[in-house]
């Protein structure tokens, strides 16, 4: 049985998970911008009394390592460098999109592409497509949403797109 500790701090979103064996056992989520600093400590604090865990009871921490806010990842990998250096524990990166996107993975009928976007300002995003598997298609890349950007995927079946860069690419 492995527990992690999961920290993900790419987007506006704060979020802060418990997996056992895959499976999600807790979260705490912040929907602020510009607190992760002052929030991802006490948030983890207070997920870890709520549950009834210690850091210690956890077999690695993981975290996400973009892409994403510069400054959201720096406070994010910076905590779970931390923790996982004081309390001996491997330190997992996760890719934001893989992570974004693989919550469809299993949910989504064969044939059709999965498209989790990170908003990289102006109209720039960083995407990658996945097929119903989670297998990458398009590897990530920054992508100027203009008029066809994904019209082959389009085109070839059913495309689910996810992140907070969807209304942007709504609007494209």
């Amino acid at each position: 049985m492995s527990k992690i500790l999961s920290i993900e701090t790419s987007i506006a979103v704060c979020s802060i998970a418990i997996h056992e064996d895959g499976k999600l056992l807790a979260i705490s989520e912040l929907h602020q911008d510009n607190v992760h600093g002052s929030k991802l400590v006490p948030l983890i604090k207070s997920l870890l009394q709520e549950a009834d865990y210690s850091i210690s009871s956890f077999d690695a921490i993981a975290v996400a390592q973009g892409p994403g806010s510069y400054t959201g990842l720096r406070i994010g990998v910076s905590t779970a460098k931390g923790l996982a250096f004081a309390h001996d524990l491997p330190l997992i990166g996760i890719d934001s999109l893989d992570g974004l996107g693989w919550q469809l993975v299993g949910q989504v009928e064969s044939g059709s592409f999965i498209v989790p976007m990170i908003d990289a300002r102006r109209m720039e995003v960083y995407a990658k497509v996945l097929d119903a598997n989670g297998e990458t298609i398009d590897p990530l890349k920054p992508v100027i949403l203009e008029e066809g950007v994904f019209g082959d995927f389009l085109a070839s079946g059913t495309v689910y797109f996810l992140g907070n860069a969807n209304k942007k690419q709504r609007s494209s």
